[in-house]
């Protein structure tokens, strides 16, 4: 397995610039958007309220067939 930053695996230590490990650039602006929606507690709170309605349903449709 490789993993960012690992010497002779292309990652943070083996030189190049720009993009940061894994070909993503810190400062595009979808990152930083998401990046701000992953610190929101509200975002965070609707995710794992809408998780919990999914799996509730599927819960509940297997528990009735």
């Amino acid at each position: 397995m490789s993993f960012p930053g690992m010497p002779g695996t292309g990652g943070a230590l083996a030189g190049g610039g720009g993009a940061a490990p894994g070909g993503f650039d810190p400062n595009d602006p979808n990152i930083k958007w998401m990046q701000k929606a992953m610190e929101s507690c509200f975002a965070k709170t609707v995710m794992s309220g809408g998780a919990g309605f999914a799996l509730g349903g599927v819960f509940g449709m297997f528990m009735a067939s």
